[in-house]
């Protein structure tokens, strides 16, 4: 069976050397390669479009982000394909929740099992989500229509950018689409979507945890 290839990105090195000495020492019935690992947004980003990368395993709150859960959008406009398992000792509701809305595949604790971590990494490489259990139904989860799901990567972007305050001219530039095309995806899907109209973008995003209310 191939490895499946992780990347970890954790801004302490005990970390990173601690995990990586986990999964290399693993042992079952499915093998780890660990392709890389990241300190910081910068040496992330440039590793995120790798294709040789299955699972990136980060932390979250790192500096250069917006909130706790900036890095997920931010792998994410790179490499819209990421896989993202999230590990982190950051476990406030709006920050779970945030990266559940966001895209992340999945979330273990750094304080729970060591196998879960495992289990998380096969379950995400198959195809599904994992969230460590309880923690979904911990947050009220479980059962909540997420509207967000019925928007695509690209509307996604768009929505958290003017819901930061973002230009609307820079949002364009930095997707290589026009601003007409963005005023349409804002009238014609995100507003629908959310029910919300564009004011009421910022309040609509703290509310789903998705960005911090400063």
């Amino acid at each position: 069976m191939k490895p499946i290839n992780v990347f970890i990105a954790d801004d302490h090195e005990i970390v990173r050397t601690g995990l990586t000495e986990l999964l290399n020492n693993y042992v079952g019935d499915f093998s780890i390669n660990i392709v890389g690992s990241a300190s910081n947004v910068d040496e992330l980003t440039k590793n995120a479009k790798r294709k040789n990368i299955d699972i990136f395993i980060t932390d979250l709150g790192f500096e250069g982000t917006k909130g706790d859960v900036g890095i997920i959008q931010k792998i994410l406009d790179i490499n819209r394909k990421a896989k993202i398992v999230v590990f982190s000792m950051r476990n406030k509701t709006p920050t779970i929740i945030g990266c559940y809305r966001l895209g992340a595949k999945g979330y273990v604790s750094k304080s729970a099992d060591s196998g879960l971590i495992l289990d998380a990494i096969q379950t995400v490489h198959s195809g599904e989500k994992y969230f460590m259990p309880g923690v979904l139904e911990k947050v009220g989860l479980s059962s909540l229509y997420d509207p967000l799901e019925k928007l695509d990567d690209r509307e996604k972007t768009i929505f958290l950018s003017l819901a930061q305050n973002i230009d609307i001219s820079d949002v364009a530039q930095e997707l290589n689409i026009s601003e007409k095309t963005i005023q349409n995806i804002i009238t014609q899907k995100i507003k629908p979507v959310l029910g919300v109209s564009r004011s009421g973008f910022r309040d609509c995003a703290i509310r789903m945890g998705l960005i911090d209310d400063f």
